[in-house]
Parts: structure tokens; sequence; C-alpha cells
């Protein structure tokens, strides 16, 4: 279990607030994984690489899991406690929640419509001002500057309480199946969605590689890489093929939020794991000087090994015509290794000299 002690402080920009990095990892997929199961590997890699990977210092109010889902007034880390209220029953969520939830007087239950939600005071949280409120005990939530020691111990403790929800297996499974249809239906929209998320879409190669790394990004910034992708889709580049993704790509990454260049960086060597692509470096990509694009690494496939075959019993020879059969061979009793060498090297020649003899004219 995770203690208050163990948790750490952050900020960012206007906002300060508890983190946990994580101990829960999340595997890294291999080329063979689902489209899905790598992209939710390579977005991980980048947005804390844990499924209890716990973040209380930005503008999204709480983020919890693989690919950091934010709770501010979009309540996506609420329904994912919800999701496993339904698997792993209510008791779990309640009793791993308890510490924060008595601290400020909250609890968890469903809604008459089905949505498990919080209450405060009686209250449903259903407001991104009511979850200021929840997590951090007043208006300003996790502004820079605005936390005292009993503030912080509120936010810190929430923090330990999410992160120990992902302590069970069946809870991280249940993170899995909640995240991976959320990765293209909640994240990409509009003519990013129209080309590269409907109908049969490649899953290997450059183009692969590229909508994975525009999902990657849109889970942290949607708007910003649909609207991005909109400008940079018409360029000079044939669509799909090596130039064309990289001009897109530099269009929606370069100049953009100021924690991407560090996650380009982080995630070229996923990419050429799962995709089997090469690409440039966040410096050529600014520049939009690279070498030519290679193609995609050729699959491996798995090398044929043809068995050693022991065969058992007596071998099945062709018969040799016309030739006098070879004695028994007995051991003998009291002669030694040598002996033995010496009768089988003459019984050898006999059979040679009858052959000759037979086929003499």
């Amino acid at each position: 279990m995770i203690s208050v002690t163990q948790i750490g402080w952050g900020k960012y920009r206007d906002f300060e607030g508890p983190y946990f990095i994580g101990s829960v990892k999340v595997p890294d997929a291999p080329r063979t994984a689902s489209f899905a199961e790598r992209v939710l590997s390579l977005t991980a890699a980048a947005e804390g690489g844990n499924f209890d990977s716990i973040n209380m210092y930005d503008s999204g109010l709480v983020s919890v899991g693989a690919i950091q889902f934010t709770d501010s007034a979009s309540f996506q880390v609420t329904d994912l406690i919800g999701a496993v209220a339904d698997e792993l029953g209510p008791d779990y969520i309640l009793d791993t929640l308890k510490p924060a939830l008595d601290m400020c007087n909250a609890s968890f239950s469903k809604t008459e419509s089905g949505y498990w939600r919080f209450t405060l005071n009686g209250t449903t949280v259903k407001s991104k001002e009511l979850q200021k409120l929840l997590y951090f005990g007043d208006a300003q939530g996790n502004a820079l500057s605005s936390f005292n020691n009993a503030k912080k111990l509120r936010a810190k403790t929430w923090a330990t309480c999410l992160a120990n929800v992902w302590r069970d297996p069946k809870a991280v499974a249940v993170q899995c199946n909640f995240t991976l249809p959320r990765l293209i239906n909640n994240f990409v929209w509009g003519q990013l969605k129209q080309d590269l998320f409907v109908g049969d879409q490649p899953e290997d190669g450059w183009l692969a590689a590229t909508r994975a790394l525009l999902l990657s990004f849109a889970v942290n910034s949607p708007t910003t890489v649909v609207k991005r992708y909109a400008t940079h889709r018409n360029n000079k580049n044939s669509f799909g093929t090596p130039e064309w993704c990289l001009a897109v790509l530099r269009g929606v990454i370069t100049n953009g939020l100021d924690v991407w260049p560090a996650r380009w960086r982080n995630k070229t060597v996923h990419v050429k794991r799962m995709f089997g692509v090469t690409l440039p470096s966040y410096e050529q990509l600014v520049s939009g000087k690279w070498s030519p694009p290679a193609p995609a690494d050729e699959i491996e496939k798995p090398i044929l090994v043809t068995p050693v075959v022991e065969i058992v019993g007596e071998p099945i020879i062709a018969p040799i015509q016309d030739v006098t059969p070879l004695p028994i061979i007995t051991q003998p009793q009291s002669s030694g290794v040598f002996t033995s060498v010496i009768q089988l090297i003459k019984m050898v020649l006999e059979v040679i000299v009858n052959v000759f003899r037979k086929s003499a004219p």
C-alpha cells in the first residue's frame, strides 16, 4: 500500500499539487500487439508509464492512470473509479478511498441515472467548482501558492488513496478495458478521425506509426492535435507516404505544448520498436531537415528450426541384391573393445570382397 509519505509535490505554470510516479508499470507492447495496445503503451511511456500514476498539479485537477485521464469537469477519473467499483464491488473502492472520504465528509455511490459520483457534505459533485472543493478543500483548487499544511494533507491523502486503487491486478484489468476503446472515441474527431481512424487502416509501418503518435499526443491535448492536423494534412506529398507523415507530424508537434519536445524524444525509441519506423530527432523535426525516410523495418519472422529426430529401433535400409548377408555380431564375453573392433573390420572386409566377386565378369 502507498503511504502519504511517498507522495511528491510538483508545480506546473499556475498550478501546484501532489503527484505519484507510480509503481504498477504498463508493459512494453511488442510489435505483434494490437494497435490499441501499442498506442496505450506508447502514450503511457510519456504520461507516466504506470497504471497508478497520479498528477494533481495542473489544470486537469486530478489525472490518473496509464494515459492520465483527467477529472476536471469531464469526470473521466470518477467514471474510471466507478468502473472498478462495478467490477470489484463498491466495498473495494469505499475501503480504499476511506481515508480521503472520511477527511472530506464525502461518499461515493451510483446516482439514479446510473453514474458513479462523489458526494460532498450530501451534495453530488457534478461541477468543476465542487471538484475543487472535494479534492482541495476550497474554491482555489490547486492554484499556485494557495496551499497551507491542512490543504496539502488533504490533497496528498487523495493522491495516496487513488494510487492504491490499482494495487489489485483486477483493477488494472478494468483500467485497460476502460482505456482501449476510449483511445479513439474520445480523443480524435473531425478530419483527423475521418482520414486516419475510420474504416480499414494500416497497423504497421509509417502511416500506422503516424496514427499512433497523433493519438498519443491527442491524449495530452486533443483540440490542439485535431486543429493542427486539419491545417497540415494537405501538403506537397502523397497521402500516407513517409514524407507526408513527417510533414504532418512536423506541423502538429513542433511549437506545441512545452512538454512535447521531451515527449517526442521519449516516444521515438518506442515507435521504432513497435512500428519499425526510424523518426528524426526533435531538432530535425523543427528545422524540417532530415535524412530521406527509410522504409519501415521488416517484421521479423520466426526462424523455423528443423527438429532433430531420434530414430528409435532399427533403421530401415534398402536391401542390396546378391550380397552375402552380414553375420550376426555378438559381443565377446572376455575380449576387450580393441578385439571387438578388429573382428568388425574383418567382417566388413569380407562383405566388400564378396561384392566384388559377385560383380566380376
